[in-house]
């Protein structure tokens, strides 16, 4: 007879999934906070691949990330945190975005 468990779910390896506000002026992180638990996580990248020859030989080469996209499905969906993540406000219960608001930047980070 076969358990029923955690083995028969799909694992994405993202358990445990954590944000942090970055300080421009202490160039450090907050505190880390939770976003709930996560979904499902696409990452679409466009990489600059280019390679410099001199003297029949590699000279120089950049593969660095252009840009990106990162979708994130999760759990919770609380206005508080995404007002948080996104740098929005909330008034009159609702999320108000502003052209002056600034970009939400992913660093990802081994630990």
């Amino acid at each position: 007879m076969r358990k029923r468990g955690l083995d028969n779910y799909a694992r994405i390896g993202l358990n445990n999934f954590r944000y942090g506000i970055f300080n421009d002026e202490t160039e450090t992180y907050g505190e880390p906070l939770s976003l709930g638990k996560v979904i499902d996580c696409k990452v679409s990248l466009d990489l600059n691949s280019t390679e410099l020859y001199a003297d029949d030989g590699l000279a120089e080469s950049d593969y660095s990330v252009k840009k990106g996209t990162v979708t994130i499905t999760f759990d919770e969906d609380d206005d508080e945190t995404i007002a948080n993540l996104t740098d929005h406000t909330i008034v009159d219960g609702e999320i108000v975005r502003k052209d002056t608001d600034t970009h939400l930047t992913l660093d990802l980070e081994e630990l």
